[in-house]
């Protein structure tokens, strides 16, 4: 089992955490929930939230409510891992 795995069980997970910090790498700046729906082809931005949350509560990511771009990865995925 990798690393990946033992962190991240789902693998909308690991998709959506790559996006996230690969966007922010890009950018200087991480994405908007509209912008990781788009980007993934979720139906709705609640989806994204959802997962959000529950990568928040696993202590993954953290952001502050109600502002804008303050998505931050807590504990990143290893870009060259295998899943």
């Amino acid at each position: 089992m990798t690393e990946r795995r033992k962190r991240w069980d789902r693998p909308r997970e690991i998709e959506l955490m790559l996006f996230v910090q690969t966007f922010a790498d890009q950018n200087g700046y991480p994405p908007s929930t509209r912008e990781i729906a788009t980007e993934l082809g979720f139906k709705s931005v609640e989806s994204v939230h959802r997962i959000l949350v529950s990568l928040r509560d696993r202590g993954q990511v953290s952001w502050v409510p109600n502002h804008a771009r303050t998505l931050r990865v807590l504990n990143p995925i290893p870009a060259s891992t295998d899943s």
